[in-house]
């Protein structure tokens, strides 16, 4: 049964800005025409959020949804990101308000002395270099909330041989030698969200639900559940210090997290004197073990109190009001066991959710982008590659996977932000990337309804007509759906963990090993993996092995896990199996681990072994050169193939457990177990040996000579301009500013062989074929094959190719400003066919 018949897997953001109602109701139909049945509406550049406005586009949206059969999420907040709980904290509930703790380091050397301390000057945070980032926010938030009170909770004095003394007052006897001062304090006058809600506090994050979840049950309950699936949060974050900081662990120069329920923690914890301890949190080269120690405790208790006060908080109302809740944290980088920008550990940052959430815009995940260090986020020049290909969307997978409540449900906002450029092959790449590794669910960004070109964020889809690649990406939307719902519902098929880094990371990051780097040498050689935070040390049995990072400092608890090896040493206090990193490979195979074998070996071809309705291989080719070879797979057959682009089910050839396979860059195979398993909706009937699609061999004519013609995408179908072409055709040499559809047509003498098939080489972005006005269907990933057979038989036939580009040209041309265009440059690609176009029968 195909699970996409049952389930909407596809739910892109829809942006509202108080649009007259014949546009909302466009928009929906837009959406739906588009292959998603469900779309998520998303507050932030609305003007009235909870206000009479909103309520009366809400109520048309959701006729207009509930007429049409769809499904409707909220972003749960007027303003990005999640956490301003629609202006509560704006002015009053000084309490209820963010705080940091901030430390001051003064060094102090020589004979012993009094020494005068400025307490009154220290009172104040010391300056933190912020991101341009920040004035961003300044620019849509308006100048930050000022608070008083900002005052000194502690004084401590550290000397050269480990002494610790606590220090009351502002004047201090100095022995001998050389001493350092830490000067601690609380202000709330750190971060750039300084008027949201505190995650760490019930109370606090309470507010959030009475502002926007309450009002939104109260207006709409009848449909929750029903047409209303649920509530988004969009990257809540801790919040305090530099916006956007990446990888900012303990120990850098930073402020930290506050707030009354972690003192009340700590306080339980360490005792009465628990300030004192506070400084190792940035101090290094002190008692490395209690260093870790008090670093540990303090990250445990404040994740421990996002994971209560906030994220359960939020999913137990939703769940006790019959809808679901999800989302995701910023994991940039390295950033999901960080404060700052996110919420310092993943799992317990989602842990009240019931999806797994990450997000991919702006040039995180890049083809062939393992090595690359820096991307085209105009937000960041960091880039960890190794990160956004082995960690990222593992992060989600492993969540599903080993969290009940999520049922093996695990989302990816995406395509957001990476530009008007971003062609289909660039968006099927990324489609490809992630649904190989497990996620499941997709949130397109976006659906905008500001006049064409709107900068925020871009590539938006329909774009009031004038993206020329809508009905392109809602082609994509339906492949997506299709593979989603296949790999839903059932379980990842590996039999490896790589342990959570959060702990280890927390005690002493600069001597931690990340999980990336073990994933990187498992999944180049087809061995798949889970990352497995301690919080679910219970599931490790689950697991032929689990597999630890390198570290110095790790808890006791994994000291005991059977099935547990090190990777390079053991943790200080520890026993177990030591392997070395560069043997990891031939110790796991030795264990007979290894699942699918391709020979020859390729360390760019994708391979997720699924287990649900279907037990089935998901293949996909992440390099640059066809792969032709075999693939060994772990369990008996027989195997049928799909073809998800083309919704076709076929049969392969194979000899036991090996199955020759031909991959192309940038496409896919499904290898299903069993002789079919019904999944094609529309093609189920034809049964090839070929595979999904043959290249061109015999017999071959090129078809160099064409009739051209352009047309705007607002104006489609409407063609002017015909000239006579020959190809390769770069319209871009002649028309620099155009986007929209190029139009080839010829007309052919063809003998009618039964098996014909017709192979454009390169097209800018994607095509559509014709064959005297019947559409063969839209191909985003060049070679674009057609399966001519059973369409012609002897005689003439006309044969019309529609190449549609980006909307970057015109979006170029229609941007004034110098500033967008120098922040945020537009990738402007070729146009038209830049191949060859040859007709000939099957190789």
């Amino acid at each position: 049964m195909n699970r996409q018949a049952k389930e909407n897997h596809i739910f892109p953001f829809l942006w509202m800005r108080g649009e007259e109602e014949p546009v909302l109701r466009e928009y929906v139909g837009a959406i739906q025409a588009a292959n998603c049945n469900a779309f998520c509406v998303e507050s932030r550049p609305h003007p009235d959020f909870c206000g009479p406005g909103w309520w009366r586009d809400m109520d048309i949206i959701l006729e207009e949804a509930k007429s049409r059969g769809m499904e409707v999420w909220i972003l749960d907040d007027s303003h990005f990101p999640t956490g301003y709980a629609n202006g509560a904290l704006k002015e009053g509930h000084t309490e209820l308000c963010r705080q940091s703790v901030f430390c001051h380091m003064l060094s102090y050397r020589g004979k012993p002395k009094t020494i005068s301390l400025p307490l009154k000057k220290l009172e104040t945070p010391p300056k933190y270099p912020q991101k341009f980032i920040w004035r961003l926010a300044e620019l849509q938030m308006g100048k930050p909330r000022v608070f008083e009170g900002d005052h000194i909770v502690s004084v401590t004095a550290f000397g050269p041989e480990g002494q610790v003394q606590k220090i009351d007052g502002d004047r201090w006897r100095k022995p001998e030698g050389d001493w350092q001062i830490a000067v601690c304090g609380l202000s709330r006058n750190l971060g750039a969200h300084r008027d949201y809600i505190n995650m760490m506090d019930g109370e606090s994050c309470r507010l959030l639900i009475d502002q926007v979840y309450e009002p939104h049950w109260q207006h709409y309950g009848s449909e929750f559940g029903k047409t209303i699936a649920g509530f988004f949060s969009d990257e809540p974050e801790l919040g305090n210090s530099v916006l956007y900081a990446h990888h900012n662990v303990l120990g850098t120069h930073q402020a930290l997290p506050w707030s009354r329920p972690l003192e009340e923690e700590l306080e339980r914890i360490w005792g009465a004197d628990f300030w004192h301890r506070l400084p190792l949190l940035w101090m290094n080269g002190r008692d490395a073990a209690e260093t870790a120690r008090v670093r540990v405790e303090y990250m445990d208790a404040v994740t421990r109190l996002v994971q209560k006060n906030f994220s359960c908080q939020i999913g137990d109302w939703c769940r006790g009001h019959g809808v679901r809740y999800i989302g995701h944290v910023i994991e940039d980088n390295n950033t999901h066991t960080c404060t700052g920008a996110s919420l310092g550990h993943y799992f317990r940052g989602l842990s009240g959710q019931d999806m797994a959430g990450i997000d991919c815009i702006g040039g995180q995940v890049l083809p062939q982008g393992e090595e690359i260090p820096a991307g085209n986020s105009p937000v960041s020049s960091e880039r960890d590659g190794i990160f956004y290909h082995y960690m990222l969307a593992k992060l989600a997978a492993s969540a599903a996977w080993l969290e009940p409540r999520k049922r093996g449900n695990a989302m990816c906002e995406i395509f957001g932000n990476y530009g008007w450029g971003l062609s289909m092959r660039e968006m099927k790449y990324l489609a490809d990337h992630f649904l190989v590794r497990g996620i499941n669910n997709f949130v397109p960004h976006a659906f905008s309804m500001a006049p064409f070109p709107d900068p925020d964020c871009p590539p938006h889809f329909y774009a009031h007509g004038n993206n020329p690649l809508y009905r392109h990406a809602g082609a994509l939307f339906g492949y997506m759906g299709r593979v989603a719902g296949l790999i839903s519902g059932g379980r990842i098929a590996a039999e490896a963990a790589i342990l959570y880094n959060a702990e280890a990371e927390w005690a002493d990051a600069e001597d931690s090993m990340l999980p990336q780097v073990i994933g990187r040498k498992l999944y180049d050689r087809q061995m798949d993996y889970m990352i497995l935070p301690m919080d679910y040390l219970d599931q490790a049995k689950r697991f032929k092995v689990v597999i630890v990072p390198a570290c110095r400092f790790l808890p006791r608890e994994v000291n005991g896990l059977e099935n547990a090896i090190y990777i390079d040493r053991l943790p200080e206090g520890f026993a177990g199996k030591v392997v070395r990193l560069e043997e990891l490979l031939s110790y796991l195979e030795g264990m007979g681990l290894r699942q699918t074998v391709l020979t020859p070996p390729d360390d760019r071809v994708r391979v997720l072994h699924y287990q649900g309705e279907n037990e089935l291989f998901l293949l996909v080719n992440e390099g640059t050169a066809v792969y032709r070879g075999e693939i060994g797979l772990p369990v008996e057959g027989p195997f049928h193939g799909y073809d998800a682009w083309e919704d076709r089910e076929y049969a392969v050839r194979q000899d036991g457990r090996r199955i020759p396979l031909s991959l192309e860059p940038g496409k896919s195979v499904i290898l299903i177990r069993g002789e079919t398993a019904g999944v094609a909706v529309q093609g189920a009937g034809e049964r090839t040996e070929s595979g999904p699609m043959p290249g061109i061999g015999d017999n071959v004519k090129e078809l160099k000579t064409w009739r051209r013609s352009l047309c705007r995408s607002r104006l489609y179908p409407n063609f002017t301009d015909s000239k006579e072409v020959s190809l390769p055709d770069d319209v871009s040499k002649e028309k620099p500013d155009f986007s929209g559809f190029i139009r080839y047509e010829t007309t052919v003498e063809l003998t009618g062989e039964e098996k014909m098939y017709l192979e454009i080489s390169d097209a800018r972005d994607s095509v559509e074929v014709f064959v005297n006005g019947e559409s063969l269907g839209i191909q985003i990933v060049p070679p674009f094959r057609y399966n001519l057979s059973g369409k012609l038989r002897q005689g003439e036939y006309e044969i019309a190719i529609e190449a549609a580009t980006t909307a970057a040209r015109e979006a170029n041309a229609l941007t004034k400003n110098p500033i967008l265009k120098k922040v945020f440059p537009i990738v402007l690609h070729q146009s038209g066919i830049i191949g060859t176009v040859k007709i000939g029968v099957q190789s």
